[in-house]
């Protein structure tokens, strides 16, 4: 992987399932550690990505019946 910029610091979740880094430029990026032949793994990946579109939906949803008020209002 080529990094988009100069790493300034790169570090680990407690869990050992995840490591972050950031950039110089500001950007933070986030890197899942998934082991294909482990179940336990490929379970925690499959739910954390349920869990992201979930969030998703929720922020989405909200903001589409305000806009629908404001037009019918």
């Amino acid at each position: 992987m080529k990094c988009q910029a100069k790493v300034r610091q790169a570090m680990a979740t407690p869990d050992g399932k995840a490591l972050v880094v950031a950039y110089e430029d500001g950007a933070v990026q986030m890197f899942l550690i998934v082991d294909q032949l482990d179940q336990e793994s490929i379970t925690h990946l499959q739910l954390w990505r349920q869990q992201q579109l979930q969030t998703d939906v929720e922020d989405f949803v909200p903001q589409e019946i305000v806009e629908k008020e404001l037009i019918e209002e």
